[in-house]
């Protein structure tokens, strides 16, 4: 990562929209952003963690992934990225934000409406052979077995 580059992104932006498939490093982008830059990092899918969670429910990629249906059925499909917007706005202290794991075009469009020119959306990429290695080594249930 070019930090020059990056510094330069980074004062003219509020926001940064991270996505990209499992596993290819967007989570080490934000924490790169957050230590280099000062972000606050965000994550889409802790919002879903603690719904789960405050309604004593068991976090698995599968419950994560039908509340997060559930919710983009009843609310429409930028619902997540309200709540994590909601978020921005009651935070007075940070002025970068990194938020890790934008997955619908209804998420974008949330935080382009609402951040305008102060957002920027990043893809983040690996080789299918490393993402399978990181994705073996987080710890998370029912980790990939091969590349198949």
């Amino acid at each position: 990562m070019d930090k020059k580059a990056v510094r330069g992104i980074i004062q003219v932006m509020k926001v940064i929209g991270l996505t990209g498939t499992l596993s290819c490093g967007k989570g080490t982008v934000a924490a790169i952003l957050s230590k280099e830059f000062g972000a606050r990092v965000l994550v889409f899918s802790d919002v879903l963690r603690e719904e789960l969670k405050r309604t004593g429910k068991r976090i698995t990629r599968g419950s994560l992934h039908v509340l997060a249906n559930d919710w983009r059925k009843k609310s429409g499909p930028g619902i997540i990225a309200r709540k994590l917007i909601e978020l921005i706005n009651a935070d007075s202290k940070n002025k970068l934000f990194a938020c890790d794991g934008f997955r619908t075009v209804g998420e974008v469009n949330e935080f382009k409406a609402a951040f305008g020119k102060d957002f920027v959306l990043i893809a983040v990429d690996a080789p299918v052979e490393k993402r399978f290695e990181l994705s073996k080594k987080r710890g998370r249930e029912n980790p990939p077995k091969s590349l198949e």
